[in-house]
């Protein structure tokens, strides 16, 4: 028998490339199915023939995935998403940490120095740190506010919810100016 005709027999016989790709392609997806069915019942009559194993067991994955999800849900909204400010990624703090001040900072001399020549910047802004305030004198709600200048809120791209922003006037030292923040 010449090659070709080899060929062209063992094709027939074969039942043809395709059909034994098929089934090839069939035997790879369902074995590993059945091979993980076949575990997950021989590890359930495992913990059913220990249940002072089981239990402990299923406490542990229940508290690890529920630590797991706790602190996924706290990273994510920290480090994941962006801030809710227009063009975020674009937002940076600039400051001076020291040993003895956990917070960031800037000196007033650096500050307005780096103000004349801001060069990198589009906008630079300062406040100062949260502290609890009153919204009226009358009222008992707490608020979280912060002393900022007249371009805070421009420089995050937002405007106030309620009222007017700041002017320039009013930014001078001693001038009341409160941005709530909560």
């Amino acid at each position: 028998m010449t090659q070709e005709e080899a060929r062209r027999q063992a094709l027939i016989a074969f039942g043809g490339i395709e059909k034994t790709r098929e089934q090839c392609d069939q035997a790879r997806t369902v074995a590993p199915l059945e091979t993980l069915l076949r575990e997950v019942c021989y590890a359930l009559r495992s913990l059913r023939r220990a249940p002072a194993f089981a239990v402990p067991a299923f406490l542990t994955f229940a508290l690890g995935i529920g630590a797991t999800t706790a602190v996924f849900s706290v990273v994510d909204r920290i480090l994941f998403r962006s801030l809710p400010y227009r063009d975020a990624a674009r937002l940076v703090s600039v400051g001076i940490v020291a040993p003895i001040e956990p917070t960031e900072f800037m000196l007033g001399y650096s500050y307005y120095e780096w103000q004349d020549h801001r060069t990198p910047f589009e906008i630079l802004t300062s406040w100062t740190g949260s502290n609890n305030c009153d919204l009226t004198e009358q009222s008992t709600l707490r608020l979280a506010c912060a002393s900022v200048e007249a371009n805070f809120l421009p420089a995050l791209g937002v405007g106030p919810l309620f009222g007017r922003n700041f002017s320039s006037e009013e930014d001078r030292p001693n001038a009341p100016r409160v941005a709530i923040i909560s």
